[in-house]
């Protein structure tokens, strides 16, 4: 009876432990930080609501170079062929800014949700860009 009684004290803090909700100001681990590297970027996500099937639509997302070092964008790559993405390829000095675009191109109809991952010379990982929506006929 005792090795019972242990045995369900022992367990008690398992089942009373605090949850990621119990540090509502706490942010979890997974969120991109918009500041990573001396990067500033005005929005990672975009949202284009309903747009009409066959209009290509257009998102700019601005990165500006808050650091006091070059700013190389590597490399930019969208998740499919329906969504283009464009760059300058040219250095971002301290201070400036530049603008990647990224095109949907509404074939189908539904929703959708697509990335643009963009590589810069001051991260380890992609920063990922999102456009997303809905295509109506």
């Amino acid at each position: 009876m005792k090795m019972l009684l242990w045995s369900v004290l022992g367990l008690l803090p398992l089942f009373f432990a605090p949850t990621p909700d119990f540090y509502p100001d706490a942010a979890p681990a997974f969120v991109q930080s918009n500041y990573d590297n001396g990067l500033h970027w005005d929005r990672t996500n975009h949202d284009f609501g309903d747009i009409a099937q066959g209009q290509p639509q257009t998102a700019e997302f601005v990165v500006t170079n808050t650091g006091s070092e070059i700013l190389l964008i590597t490399d930019v790559k969208s998740s499919c062929g329906c969504t283009a993405a464009q760059h300058d390829t040219g250095p971002i000095g301290a201070g400036e800014s530049t603008t990647i675009t990224a095109t949907y191109n509404a074939k189908k109809p539904g929703p959708f949700r697509k990335t643009v991952k963009v590589s810069t010379n001051r991260q380890d990982s992609p920063i990922v860009l999102t456009v997303q929506g809905t295509v109506i006929e």
